[in-house]
């Protein structure tokens, strides 16, 4: 039983430590912890990253995606995801 009651609090810590929402990528869906949000901009005009993107975010672990909603769309979703 104290194992099982053990298990359910480490569980409740790793659903709290992910805030996760999902976003549209070029390609398909994106899901982004936002915890790890750490930098959102829109691109820069060469477009590498595709005409369709709107808003570039970087991650803690130094990645980017590019995604098509538009960065406020972004902080809209995080400012709601509270």
């Amino acid at each position: 039983m104290m194992r099982v009651v053990i298990a359910l609090r480490l569980l409740a810590l790793v659903v709290i430590a992910l805030r996760l929402i999902e976003l549209t990528g070029p390609a398909g869906t994106i899901i982004i912890n936002s915890e790890q949000i750490v930098a959102m901009r829109e691109p820069r005009e060469f477009g590498h990253l595709g005409a369709e993107v709107k808003c570039v975010i970087t991650t803690t672990d130094g990645r980017f995606f590019g995604v098509v909603q538009s960065c406020d769309e972004v902080r809209a979703r995080l400012v709601g995801h509270d």
